[in-house]
């Protein structure tokens, strides 16, 4: 959507509308329908005080992104005035802002992100069982709410091996994982109708850094496809390649570059389609 009456420059214009993935990260997946009018109030906001712009003090974007962030949160803590009436006065006590105008200690952040978790574990969810068997999902469902993640009393209880069900279970946290980050990478998305990138999907796996030892191959896997040509490699040679990139076994990789394949047609349509698979 791109304001009315623009007379900015073309770095303005552009820094604003870098602003639109800050916001729609803010306001979750449960406000995504008011991306677009928190974006064009930012631009009507950052006109209006503009007098007030000192670039002795930082560059244009970071002030507009400081807009950004103040007039997304006003908009939750608007929608949520019920709940978070409780623990405005302290919150409001705590604000320490920056030329960023960011909130370090506002503990209305705290409160307004628990609000939002439990829609966008709805939303994962849903997502997570379109996407495997269901016989799949729900032993993985029930090994959580019925027995609380004790996979001997569970696999014993299903009449299935302990290290089956498990690994059943390792699976469906994988794509659980990679819908997630897809998920939020749709909504950050500027331009939602525009190719979806090999950066984009690559960004829903595991980074670099990233405290997820069990699941390491998440990332060396993926590098090392793409490292050697991806899918459009014969599977073959693919496969032979990637054991020399990686050192895995040639079974191994074939096996772990399948489930990657997998999981990164999850990832494309997630980035694509967003929201509608959540209805």
């Amino acid at each position: 959507m791109e304001p009315r009456n623009l007379s900015w420059g073309e770095e303005n214009l552009t820094a604003w509308q870098k602003t639109r993935p800050v916001i729609a990260r803010i306001l979750g997946p449960s406000h995504q329908g008011a991306v677009d009018d928190v974006h064009q109030d930012i631009y009507l906001a950052a006109k209006d005080g503009y007098d007030r712009f000192d670039p002795t003090l930082g560059s244009f974007a970071q002030w507009i992104t400081g807009i950004a962030q103040r007039q997304a949160r006003a908009y939750l803590r608007q929608k949520n005035r019920q709940t978070l009436l409780e623990y405005k006065a302290y919150g409001d006590s705590q604000v320490v802002s920056s030329y960023m105008h960011t909130v370090a200690d506002d503990i209305a952040d705290g409160v307004i992100a628990r609000l939002d978790t439990a829609v966008n574990i709805s939303h994962v969810l849903k997502v997570v069982k379109l996407a495997v068997e269901p016989q799949l999902y729900a032993r993985s469902l029930s090994l959580i709410r019925d027995y609380e993640g004790q996979a001997s009393v569970a696999a014993s209880r299903m009449g299935l091996e302990v290290a089956a069900l498990r690994e059943s279970h390792r699976n469906v946290q994988e794509i659980a994982r990679v819908v997630d980050r897809a998920l939020k990478g749709h909504y950050e998305r500027v331009d939602k109708d525009a190719p979806v990138t090999v950066r984009e999907v690559l960004a829903c796996f595991p980074q670099d850094g990233e405290n997820d030892m069990e699941r390491t191959w998440l990332r060396i896997i993926p590098l090392a496809v793409m490292g050697v040509g991806a899918f459009a490699v014969e599977r073959d040679t693919l496969v032979q390649k990637v054991a020399e990139a990686t050192g895995y076994a040639p079974v191994t990789v074939r096996h772990a570059v399948a489930r990657f394949e997998r999981l990164c047609a999850v990832a494309k349509t997630v980035l694509e389609a967003g929201n509608d698979l959540t209805q």
